[in-house]
């Protein structure tokens, strides 16, 4: 079971992070970005706490923390 909670943890590091790096610019274009700069750092802190889960302990702790 821990091994699942890990890879949603990849999943989700990877999901969060291709919606930042897509969304900013996106935004940025269409200057939407001075009304919206809140989620996309919402978007991010995600994906950084999702890569910690991953990485950070062998007893998966941080993992299921973020999967709950």
């Amino acid at each position: 079971m821990d091994k699942t909670y890990r890879a949603f943890c990849i999943f989700a590091t990877a999901v969060f992070a291709l919606n930042v790096v897509y969304s900013i610019p996106t935004k940025l274009i269409q200057g939407r970005l001075v009304e919206d700069w809140l989620h996309s750092v919402l978007h991010l802190l995600s994906a950084m706490f999702a890569a910690y889960a991953v990485w950070s302990t062998s007893r998966n702790v941080s993992a299921r923390t973020y999967t709950w």
